[in-house]
């Protein structure tokens, strides 16, 4: 997959080509969240997070007519226009797509929507009948039925009970049937045709794990945000799954993370969520949010935040394994991260075990590895993208060194100022 930048913020005439694990590193306010958003925002729709909001495009301008017992209706549902739209709304909020190029195995955006609007053509559903719903009115309730067959919404209604309706029956009867449609897209539709658009790109998910991603632990974030929408619905699913006792065995080796559920409420090595250490909440969040382990795309901004240095060097180890389930971007500021990674790729594929001997000897504990991943490198500086090779970073640290040289020699030079005016007096 290759992202080609014509002006982007401030990159100009840039290509990103994703690897296995794509580390995108530089300085503040170069643009490298820019890249993940923009990126996110050709994909979002194969999120499952924006399914309700597809959902709710879709179905904007749905009328719902005045129905008695047996009413039906049948209603199309343009799929391209849903999608134009979330598209829209997203690139509004992160980018400009007059300005941004994807390049997804030769298929632009257009082809992309061209294929959903196929697939949506050859949807053949069953209807699925929703639980009798009542009483909406005192002495009544109504089984709604729904199913989606060549591009149209079909719904019946069926009501029991003798109390003849109102108008405040009717009005809360169609409130009931959108949440159904919507309900229904969601579920039910929306999953079926994204799947073959998901496996022509070879990304069967998208989501994104953006800054305050662990917010959504203490549910300070909603669905509403798009911001933190992809994160809170990623770390819910997460939740579940380990409810449910079925999140990914490997997810949760590689994390090795004591969490579980009791009444409904996250425990980390024992302790509610206010009570854990931010570095925990941060690797609780990440962890819950891969659980699935299908794999996919993940943009995560920043892994290293709220990590002390330790924890970096594990967390670069954990992306390093990850990436052999899931295709990764990061941005970093971490240097911690990025050497660890460069050594990784540079000398993981011939020492194998041998180089994992020497991390676990430093470091104690270190993930385990079944085979090399690939790693690419993007510096971005003066608004541009320059991939850079393993070997490259770990032969020029100065690249990575240049506030601690800083330091290091203004330390030696207040020193000397000090040794000569202040050490007599002190």
């Amino acid at each position: 997959m290759q992202l080609t930048i014509k002006e982007l913020g401030p990159i100009r005439n840039s290509d990103l080509k994703l690897g296995d694990l794509s580390v995108i590193f530089g300085r503040s306010n170069t643009g490298k969240s820019y890249i993940l958003k923009a990126l996110y925002s050709w994909l979002c729709f194969l999120d499952e997070a924006n399914s309700f909001e597809l959902a709710t495009l879709m179905t904007g301008d749905l009328e719902i007519p005045s129905l008695v017992e047996g009413g039906q209706f049948s209603r199309p549902i343009d799929f391209r226009r849903g999608v134009e739209m979330l598209l829209e709304r997203y690139s509004r909020r992160f980018t400009s797509l007059n300005h941004t190029k994807l390049t997804i195995e030769g298929k632009d955006v257009n082809g992309l929507l061209d294929l959903i609007e196929r697939q949506s053509e050859m949807l053949r559903l069953e209807k699925r009948i929703y639980p009798s719903y009542g009483p909406i009115c005192p002495g009544a309730s109504y089984t709604i039925e729904i199913g989606f067959v060549n591009g149209s919404i079909d719904v019946s209604v069926t009501k029991s009970g003798t109390v003849m309706d109102s108008e405040f029956c009717m009005s809360a009867l169609a409130n009931k049937i959108r949440a159904s449609i919507i309900s229904y897209l969601r579920s039910v539709v929306i999953p079926r045709m994204m799947k073959p658009i998901g496996d022509s790109v070879k990304v069967p998910s998208v989501r994104l794990l953006n800054h305050g991603r662990f917010l959504a632990l203490f549910h300070k974030v909603s669905l509403i945000d798009p911001y933190f929408r992809s994160a809170f619905y990623w770390i819910e699913r997460g939740k579940e799954m380990i409810r449910n006792g079925a999140d990914d065995e490997e997810v949760r080796k590689v994390f090795n993370l004591n969490m579980k559920l009791e009444s409904g409420e996250l425990l980390l090595d024992g302790l509610t969520v206010t009570l854990s250490s931010s570095s925990l909440l941060e690797m609780a969040a990440l962890r819950l949010s891969l659980s699935d382990g299908r794999g996919g795309l993940v943009l995560i901004e920043e892994p290293e935040i709220q990590l002390d240095v330790m924890s970096q060097v594990k967390m670069a180890l954990i992306l390093y394994s990850l990436a052999r389930k899931f295709r990764i971007v990061i941005t970093t500021h971490s240097e911690i991260i990025i050497l660890t990674l460069a050594m990784l790729s540079y000398y993981l594929p011939c020492l194998g075990d041998e180089a994992l001997t020497e991390f676990k000897n430093v470091f104690g504990n270190t993930v385990e590895f079944v085979k090399p991943v690939n790693v690419s490198f993007y510096h971005v500086m003066e608004g541009t993208l320059m991939e850079r090779s393993a070997g490259d970073i770990l032969n020029n640290t100065e690249i990575f060194s240049e506030v601690n040289k800083k330091l290091l020699d203004l330390g030696l030079n207040l020193y000397e100022k000090w040794e000569a005016r202040c050490q007599q007096r002190s």
